[in-house]
């Protein structure tokens, strides 16, 4: 079988691939800077310019369950936002065996404000749920510190870079020390 549209290609094709590689390596130098100046601004730990979530930045997440009617996710992040917790997000989801089209139960994440007691806040919140919700039931309630939350970025780095100097190490015993530092 013949690919009919090949006559139209020419018979010798000569690219410079190495032509424009400096242009190339300039534009990737950049983009690396760049993406390496976003991650990092602005300059506030714990993770500069990086969405964290509860776990590095210290906060509270609860999972909410009704056991007859939905739970109206609008409304719950409506008493979190105007008992000011910072930085809320909701989302509902089913248990194994649960019909998927149904919320019955929801994960509350949220930032304590600064100066406020965060267990003391955590129950304010229950209480005002309760109180909106009169069957809501709390399976599980995690307070993170931000020294808790500072420990667990701290030795995320340095088990990052223990498996980077792993893989070197592999690849230079499989392949060679100049592939492995170059890898």
């Amino acid at each position: 079988m013949r690919w009919p549209l090949i006559k139209h290609l020419p018979d010798t094709t000569n690219l410079k691939f190495v032509g424009p590689s400096r242009i190339f390596a300039a534009i990737s130098i950049v983009a690396v800077i760049a993406s390496l100046f976003l991650s990092i601004w602005p300059m506030t730990p714990p993770c500069g310019g990086l969405n964290c979530g509860v776990d590095f930045k210290g906060g509270t997440v609860i999972d909410l369950s009704t056991p007859g009617t939905n739970v109206d996710l609008q409304q719950v992040r409506q008493i979190l936002t105007d008992a000011g917790m910072k930085d809320v997000a909701v989302q509902g989801y089913a248990r194994p065996g649960e019909d998927a089209g149904t919320t019955h139960n929801a994960n509350l994440r949220f930032e304590t404000p600064e100066g406020q007691n965060a267990e003391r806040a955590v129950e304010g919140v229950k209480a005002q749920l309760r109180a909106a919700i009169p069957d809501a039931r709390f399976s599980r309630t995690e307070v993170v510190g931000p020294k808790v939350s500072g420990e667990l970025c701290q030795k995320g780095i340095w088990a990052l870079l223990a498996a980077i100097g792993f893989m070197m190490i592999y690849i230079w015993f499989r392949f060679g020390l100049t592939f492995g530092i170059g890898a």
